[in-house]
């Protein structure tokens, strides 16, 4: 092995492993000069260890510390050394490695580093042109990594799920014929025949399909997808789903392994506890109470069904509505009785902008009766 290469993590050094000697690689997270002395925290993808340059300790030498004052923020370097215990008081116990350093004997500059666009180990926001510009930069970072980590333990998670219950997971084709669903396909040109066309899969529906009519019975895979859509947050055109299907099954069956498989997941990778059973509602049940196929049910401000209590009722707007066969639902907004006329007028103007023609209202008062409000006449 080479002597630059690594013998241990940054992450890794602890209290027992005082005495050894160790190489460590990675990338200067920050640079402390103390005129004879200099420090310097080195980052791996497993966290950071203090490393201290210091010619007049016993492993020190004055190459690695003129070495080391050449070290600049993000230089990649490899450090061999010493694991010692660091000096009583001088413990940092925001850092898992916080109790030892690493004295270096040797230190050699990797890849030194210019001045960078924008800071790495600060919580600052950073335009996305930016980023994307200094994109190997960016992934630096450690929120980046721990999401890249997070998505690389939900996909190893899911798999080791679906594995346990017998699924199989086969990689369909990504370079297929365009088929019928509910987006745009993206092409791509066939170059041996000019004007015929690849189309990248929106899903691979035919093909798991195929599948089970060839008697796999249980196919999952995480499959690339492609949708070219106007794009808005809940529209990418590039995506990855678990695709899944099985032979033999009803409804419940597909539930139950979705629920089963989301609250192993979620439980597992976060500090959550979900709910369970989860809560199902059938489509009209959700359009009734909350008006919304995809509803968040923490809202908990249902639709209230006022049509028993407006028969008759002399407001034509209503009448019009119920007598056509229509509804009339509202909102119940606890506490809203004591809002100034200024504040409901503010309401009113929010419906608007999001495609109401105008809102009615009225205020319940302490004894139930609708006191005020623009239609409170005709209750």
């Amino acid at each position: 092995m080479a002597l630059w290469q690594r013998t241990i993590d940054c992450g890794a050094p602890r209290p027992e492993h005082d005495g050894q000697e160790v190489v460590v690689n990675g990338w200067a997270q920050s640079v402390r000069d103390h005129g004879g002395v200099t420090f310097i925290d080195l980052r791996d993808r497993t966290g950071i260890v203090q490393v201290v340059v210091d010619p007049t300790r016993s492993t020190g030498s004055d190459a690695a510390h003129e070495e080391a004052r050449k070290v600049r923020s993000e230089f990649c370097l490899s450090v061999r050394g010493r694991l010692v215990r660091r000096l009583a008081g001088a413990e940092n116990p925001n850092l898992p490695t916080g109790d030892v350093e690493i004295e270096a004997a040797d230190l050699t500059i990797l890849n030194p580093c210019r001045t960078l666009p924008f800071p790495l180990d600060q919580d600052v926001t950073v335009g996305e042109e930016l980023r994307l510009k200094y994109r190997y930069l960016d992934l630096r970072r450690q929120v980046m990594f721990e999401k890249l980590r997070l998505r690389h333990e939900a996909i190893r998670r899911i798999r080791t799920f679906m594995y346990d219950r017998g699924f199989i997971e086969v990689e369909t084709p990504v370079m297929t014929k365009s088929t019928p669903e509910g987006a745009r396909d993206y092409l791509v040109p066939y170059r041996l025949q000019p004007g015929l066309f690849y189309a990248l899969p929106q899903a691979p529906q035919q093909f798991k399909q195929l599948l089970m009519v060839g008697g796999l019975e249980r196919y999952f895979q995480i499959a690339k997808c492609f949708r070219d859509e106007a794009q808005r947050a809940d529209r990418q055109p590039e995506f990855t789903q678990l695709d899944l299907e099985m032979s033999f099954v009803e409804q419940e069956d597909v539930l139950r392994l979705v629920e089963d498989l989301t609250v192993d997941v979620v439980e597992a990778l976060s500090s959550k506890t979900l709910v369970k059973p989860f809560l199902r509602l059938s489509y009209d049940e959700a359009m009734a109470r909350y008006g919304s196929d995809k509803p968040d049910v923490r809202f908990g401000l249902e639709l209230i069904d006022c049509g028993p209590h407006l028969q008759g009722t002399e407001f034509a707007v209503f009448r019009g509505v119920l007598e056509a066969g229509g509804q009339v639902k509202a909102v119940r907004y606890p506490g809203g009785a004591s809002l100034a006329r200024s504040q409901m007028d503010e309401l009113v103007a929010l419906s608007k902008e999001f495609g109401a023609k105008g809102m009615a209202y009225f205020l319940v008062d302490e004894a139930g009766n609708a006191s005020r409000g623009p239609v409170a006449k005709f209750l």
